[in-house]
């Protein structure tokens, strides 16, 4: 017999403690794999690098990449796992005459005007770098935001009117390749290689010269450029692979059909012209920005859903990484007029959490990581003033997400016991778990956005005694910041403090193949409740006392191509029904539930076919 291994996809605990909310971690339902957590380094970096110690340099690492605790338990540092240097395009050599009127954000290119190439030009970077494989950050990156002057068509690091799209003369997408291909043979032979390059930047907006490098570039200009990487990358044979699009905003990515920078997902679909997806220098990540999509609630999470279903569709291995983020628009205001810093922090979280959960992001990266004494906290994970650095709540936020939400790690189902949508819970209790497959360590973090104070009950079904946890809380004091806390377990209510993030750890908890119980899901839509329970390869759907499956209605599991894989017609009247399965690989399907006038669809998990 052949028995095909489902997650439990959805629980109803009773409430029966006195809780608030019952909390269901689901070790069963798998979803994306994390890749990293991180931010990127730009603006102020050359200044603090050239002016600063030793010793206050290594107080800054600490402070964004370090995974140590100190005697009270608490984290040293944010634990970052992931980092972004710039690779400057040569402003910062043209001074003034760059038509870049802030000094701090004119950026240095190694490339010099007769070939050669200075690498002190990017000190600064190296040294970060550097410190960034001393901490064990597991990926960095590099990002670029325009050709070399050398390559542009108005000998600029940012656009003027003349210039349509593409800053980069006709001639010149082999060099600039080569270029990029330099950067990283250096950092490889350093034995400090960049994991990943991103060659363009928000190429939607039109990056007049004003305030930073910038060039715009149209789909067909960066699938020709993405060619001419693969080609000189292949001819070095560099490991490092690059990402795009780094859509300005995510519906950049999926929407704006017509337009010569928008729909970007078609880079992926085979039979577009724009496809490049098969060339190996291109990593499987679609990068996108995450500003201008969170003004409204309804917004922050229609889009991320959008964005992940179509990236389903295009490409069932393709992944998003959410690779720069911070406050430009006005959303993380939440109405009112004046905020303290635990609300930038906790917006922060609210953005991190739909992001992972509703987004699928296996990447998350904020912009930037210094800020100096004035700068907003819209714009920092740590404030810099003379030789001192202090996280702040917006680094603490993602604090509770990197330090101990690590590389490799799952993300798993968490189910509640009001059973509420994701445009219900916004701005209330917002829950995610994740699990080491490896060790069953297990971290649940749950961003509480209300203002009074609320108790949670967790259950791990099948768990035979009660998980101990240890919390790690921000509130808005000042002195609680990812602070450790006493053990908890789950025998008994939890009481989260009004607007605060709480991050539980339990080691050697569970193991992510066991299973407990029989498969259920419950949910409500069409016509009533169904219920689904698996019998070998049979699968049965249940319509509950509703009688929803009468004459006419189909049943289909389909992949994410839409592809139909099972099938069954309904020709009578009844309460259930049988779904033959065909032996079905690892991944997400679609059940699908049709009439003339409705249509049920509800994603699936498949964790793999056992014998």
């Amino acid at each position: 017999m052949k028995l095909l291994s489902f997650p439990v996809l959805f629980s109803v605990i009773l409430n029966v403690t006195g809780a608030d909310i019952e909390l269901t971690v689901q070790t069963d339902e798998v979803y994306q794999t994390i890749c990293h957590f991180g931010s990127s380094a730009a603006f102020d970096l050359n200044e603090i690098t050239d002016s600063w110690s030793d010793e206050g340099k290594e107080r800054l690492a600490e402070s964004i990449f370090s995974r140590e605790v100190d005697s009270s338990g608490n984290p040293k540092g944010l634990g970052l796992s992931s980092f972004r240097i710039e690779i400057g395009a040569g402003s910062r050599e043209q001074g003034s005459s760059s038509r870049i009127g802030i000094e701090s954000r004119r950026a240095p290119c190694p490339l010099q005007e007769d070939g050669s190439y200075d690498w002190s030009e990017m000190e600064a970077e190296t040294y970060w770098v550097d410190k960034a494989y001393e901490y064990g950050v597991a990926a960095v990156f590099g990002y670029s935001n325009s050709p070399p002057v050398y390559f542009t068509k108005n000998g600029l690091a940012c656009r003027t009117q003349e210039v349509p799209s593409a800053n980069i003369k006709d001639d010149c997408y082999d060099d600039f390749a080569e270029f990029l291909a330099q950067v990283a043979l250096y950092y490889a032979g350093r034995n400090t290689p960049l994991h990943f390059i991103s060659p363009v930047n928000e190429p939607q907006w039109d990056w007049f010269c004003e305030n930073q490098e910038g060039s715009r570039w149209n789909n067909d200009e960066i699938r020709d450029l993405v060619i001419a990487i693969d080609t000189i990358f292949k001819a070095h044979r560099l490991a490092t692979k690059i990402t795009i699009t780094e859509g300005g905003s995510i519906d950049r990515i999926y929407g704006f059909e017509g337009d010569p920078t928008g729909d970007q997902l078609r880079f992926w679909e085979p039979g577009s012209q724009l496809y490049v997806g098969d060339r190996e220098v291109l990593a499987p990540y679609v990068a996108g920005h995450g500003y201008w999509t969170e003004d409204t609630d309804r917004r922050l999470v229609e889009t991320r859903r959008t964005m992940r279903d179509r990236i389903l569709e295009t490409d069932g291995n393709l992944e998003w990484w959410q690779s720069e983020y911070s406050f430009l628009g006005d959303g993380y205001l939440d109405g009112k007029s004046s905020l303290q810093p635990v609300d930038y922090g906790l917006f922060l979280a609210k953005v991190i959490h739909h992001d992972l959960t509703l987004g699928n992001a296996s990447g998350w990266q904020y912009w930037e990581t210094f800020g100096r004494r004035g700068t907003s906290l819209r714009y920092m994970l740590v404030r810099v003033s003379g030789e001192e650095c202090t996280p702040e709540k917006t680094g603490w936020a993602l604090c509770h997400y990197s330090f101990f939400i690590r590389p490799g790690m799952k993300r798993i189902g968490i189910s509640r016991s009001d059973n509420a949508a994701p445009l219900e819970t916004v701005d209330g209790i917002l829950p995610s778990a994740y699990i080491n497959e490896a060790t069953g360590d297990l971290v649940v973090v749950v961003v509480n956005y209300e203002e009074n104070d609320n108790t949670v009950h967790f259950t791990f079904p099948g768990a035979s005694a009660p998980v101990r946890l240890t919390p790690y809380l921000t509130t808005a004091s000042e002195s609680v910041n990812m602070s450790h806390q006493e053990e908890v377990a789950t025998d008994e209510d939890i009481t989260l403090p009004g607007r605060s993030i709480t991050t539980f750890v339990a080691n050697e908890t569970v193991r992510a193949n066991e299973k407990y119980g029989a498969f259920r899901e419950k949910t409500s839509g069409f016509s009533g409740q169904f219920t689904l329970q698996l019998e070998g390869n049979r699968l049965l759907v249940s319509s509950g006392k509703g009688g929803a499956l009468i004459r006419g209605v189909r049943i289909e599991m389909v992949d994410v191509k839409g592809r139909v894989q099972a099938q069954a017609a309904v020709t009578g009247t009844s309460s259930a029904e049988w779904l033959e399965l065909p032996p079905l690989s690892r991944g997400v399907y679609y059940l699908k539930i049709n009439d003339a006038n409705h249509t049920f669809l509800k994603k699936v998990l498949f964790t793999g076919i056992h014998y």
